[in-house]
């Protein structure tokens, strides 16, 4: 376990980066995130967590980012561990709307059942956070539902057009995809993987997983690992927590 101030730099770390994208600084996190902790000791607690593997410097003289290794960290020991997800209310609110952005009248939401309804909330979801959504229902005749590619590949890890081709391929593969989806949810309801390295090309991904409450589907959420975990998975669990209405199907 790491100590409450190296907590507190990794946790700024993993905060600063995916708002900027760029290596961080020491300067930086004492100037916006750890005021009264010197540039000096924050350096010393980066040192730290590059040593741990949560950290490295991409440039000699440049600041840290976030390993996979430390995203995990992340995740397990600062996002799920005080606060679960599955025991209480979400702090970001997914209201299923379509590309304008307009939330429809209740009314108007009511006699949406399928496909039709499981498309609205994805693209909603994918809205909210940014990433590419997914809905999976081996009971329900829908097949594997992806929204939100354009806004996916909007980020600027896909600046680098190489970097959309096993994007493209794992997306053309649904069985693959499906068995990604469901391999984490054996055991619970709620699946984390960042950094798909057994996938090998997708090392630089992160895909979420949540089992729908009360319902045999599963949602997903698929982007780089430099994500807005918080939301991501708060939104993900609002979701999860709406009636498909594929019952009536």
């Amino acid at each position: 376990m790491l100590s409450v101030r190296r907590t507190r730099v990794l946790n700024a770390l993993v905060d600063e980066f995916v708002l900027t994208t760029l290596p961080v600084s020491s300067s930086v996190l004492a100037e916006r995130y750890l005021p009264g902790v010197s540039s000096a000791t924050i350096r010393n607690e980066l040192l730290g967590l590059e040593t741990a593997g949560l950290a490295f410097a991409p440039h000699t003289s440049a600041g840290r980012i976030p390993t996979n290794q430390g995203y995990r960290y992340f995740v397990n020991h600062l996002l799920l561990r005080p606060l679960s997800l599955m025991q209480t209310s979400s702090i970001v609110e997914v209201e299923p709307f379509g590309e304008t952005g307009q939330s429809p009248a209740a009314g108007q939401l009511a006699p949406m059942t399928g496909h039709a309804r499981v498309r609205q909330v994805l693209e909603s979801l994918s809205l909210s956070t940014g990433l590419l959504a997914l809905f999976w229902d081996r009971e329900a005749n829908l097949g594997l539902v992806v929204r939100g590619l354009s806004r996916l590949i909007a980020q600027p890890e896909f600046s680098d057009s190489t970097r959309l081709l096993p994007l493209m391929t794992l997306i053309e593969e649904q069985d693959a995809l499906i068995r990604m989806l469901e391999g984490g949810l054996s055991a619970a309801d709620l699946s984390v993987s960042i950094g798909l390295e057994a996938f090998g090309i997708l090392a630089g991904y992160t895909l979420l997983a949540r089992r729908c409450v009360g319902q045999t589907a599963v949602i997903g959420l698929l982007g780089p690992t430099r994500m807005e975990y918080r939301r991501a998975l708060s939104a993900l669990d609002s979701v999860a927590r709406l009636n498909m209405g594929l019952n009536r199907m």
